[in-house]
């Protein structure tokens, strides 16, 4: 029963993210693709970074290599997967549906944290196996090497467990949970780029102070330390780390098995406020479904973490500029006497980036869900509807943007023209990435999801939108940076600007005549 549960989770999640149908085959040929490429990428990385680590090695720290190995390895796991954890252990929504079935609760318990044993091992490796491809070896690394590469991800996988329960624990009487969320996978997200912007401080830290370095992980970081002293050639600590991560896992197993059934069967618990009577206002149409589309964006998390963290990069790219202000001043002024125009031209690709990111329209039709028929019922026309879900987006995106395009106009003080295309470029740009994406997302829905993550993330429609928002801004900016000796930045910017804006107003009129037939249709 367990294989066959296990068997079913993973079907069901590469149906979700590949969908069914004729083109089944096709969409997981290219996920695969994808997924390799993002291995070969983040596992190329981590293997620059251990090459600089190899000094470790050569002066006789290999334990302290391979226990950084480790912790990023857990570290990376432990990331990727608290958040997914606690919505497959804790808030799965087939719960009680499974627990309704003559199936042991230990049985449904397992096969979950088999598959999230799964999605640590895949991460864990990225960053592993580069580690032990850079250090080298034969005969009994290898054999240590891959009981290794296999038993580690059990100790990222007990802190998510536990992470995930305190956050359901601390989640449960929030008011805003989405909110609280949001903020914490940003903090993840923060931490993540402020480490990487401040690798190579961090190697050389290490390298200068290895001494100090290595006597913090043997006196806080004790189970690397016999992990890494384990994979330099000591077995006996390396069957110690085992022994410890196996009867940890076995502990926390236990512990969820024996409370499993009271956490899937504890009733849903929700903030409550005291009703008021309130004077009630009319609105128009148009405003309500607005405030519909806004409500949903910002009362989902995976909603808006996925499709709006374009807008939080401009506001961060605007306040990087306040803060950066001097230095770029000082590099306006020895870049201007080269090229005047080529930092204002960064800014208008950087904001372009941006925008592509923001990508509201292409799952909004999609998260309709099961819902839909609710949307069609209204006595509302198939245009008021599309023309909500398009002012949501540019709601979310047009505010940011003007804030990060004012304030790099201010920063860099660009010509007239350069200037009023730093803010109108973009705008056409946001506008073009709103209107295509509405019409992909109306042609290729996917209304049977069963969690919002499938519709956000895993849909043909996000796929084609994202990688052609990518893609549209490559085109932007490859021509100029080969041609920038004979072309001038304003009139390939503004033809640019014309362009998206006629490629727009074109797709908006689709939308407006036969998108309403494909509304109709759905």
């Amino acid at each position: 029963m367990l294989k066959r549960l296990c068997a079913i989770r993973i079907r069901l999640f590469l149906n979700a993210l590949t969908g069914s149908g004729r083109h089944r085959r096709g969409m997981r040929v290219l996920y695969g693709f994808l997924l390799l490429y993002c291995v070969v990428v983040f596992g190329g990385l981590f293997g620059l970074l251990f090459w600089a680590l190899r000094p470790l090695a050569e002066a006789g720290l290999s334990w302290l290599y391979f226990a950084l190995a480790g912790i990023l390895s857990a570290g990376l796991a432990f990331a990727g997967s608290v958040f997914m954890t606690q919505q497959q252990l804790y808030d799965a929504q087939d719960n009680q549906l499974l627990l309704s079935l003559p199936i042991r609760p230990s049985v449904v318990l397992g096969s979950r944290m088999l598959v999230l044993y799964l999605f640590d091992l895949l991460l864990g490796a990225v960053v592993l196996v580069p580690a032990v491809v850079v250090y080298g070896g034969t005969g009994t690394f290898v054999l240590r090497a891959m009981l290794s590469l296999v038993l580690l991800p059990l100790l990222p996988l007990c802190l998510s467990c536990f992470f995930g329960w305190l956050i359901g624990l601390l989640t449960a009487r929030m008011r805003y949970k989405n909110l609280f969320s949001v903020v914490l996978t940003l903090l993840f997200l923060g931490g993540y780029l402020l480490i990487y912007a401040r690798a190579n401080a961090a190697i050389q830290a290490i390298l200068l102070n290895s001494q100090a370095v290595a006597q913090a992980v043997r006196g806080f970081l004790y189970p690397f330390y016999l992990f890494g002293m384990g994979m330099a050639g000591e077995l006996r600590d390396l069957l110690l780390f085992f022994l410890g991560t196996l009867l940890l896992f076995a502990l926390v197993y236990w512990i969820l098995s024996r409370t499993f059934l009271h956490i899937a069967t504890a009733p849903k618990k929700v903030a409550r406020r005291a009703w008021r009577a309130e004077e009630l206002r009319a609105g128009s149409v148009g405003g309500a479904l607005l405030r519909k589309e806004l409500g949903r964006f910002f009362g989902s998390s995976v909603y808006l973490l996925n499709a709006g963290i374009g807008a939080l990069l401009m506001l961060v790219g605007a306040a990087a500029l306040v803060v950066k202000r001097a230095d770029l001043l000082e590099a306006a002024g020895e870049i201007g006497a080269l090229n005047p125009d080529l930092l204002p031209t960064v800014a208008i690709f950087i904001i372009c980036f941006c925008c592509g990111t923001v990508d509201l329209t292409t799952s909004s039709i999609s998260l309709e869900g099961k819902n839909l028929w609710i949307l069609k019922s209204l006595p509302v026309t198939p245009r008021e509807i599309l023309r909500a879900k398009l002012l949501a987006h540019l709601a979310v995106c047009l505010p940011p943007l003007l804030v990060c395009a004012g304030t790099a106009v201010w920063v860099l003080r660009p010509s007239l023209a350069m200037g009023t295309l730093l803010v109108l470029t973009p705008a056409a740009f946001a506008a073009f990435i709103a209107v295509t994406g509405l019409a992909v997302n109306l042609r290729l829905p996917k209304l049977d999801w069963d969690s919002e993550t499938q519709a956000v993330k895993q849909s043909a429609a996000s796929m084609i939108s994202v990688l052609g928002g990518m893609a549209v801004t490559v085109l932007l900016a490859i021509p100029y940076f080969i041609w920038m000796d004979t072309l001038t930045a304003a009139v390939y910017f503004a033809a640019w600007a014309v362009v998206l804006a006629l490629a727009a107003a074109l797709c908006l009129r689709w939308l407006y005549r036969r998108g309403s037939a494909c509304w109709e249709a759905l």
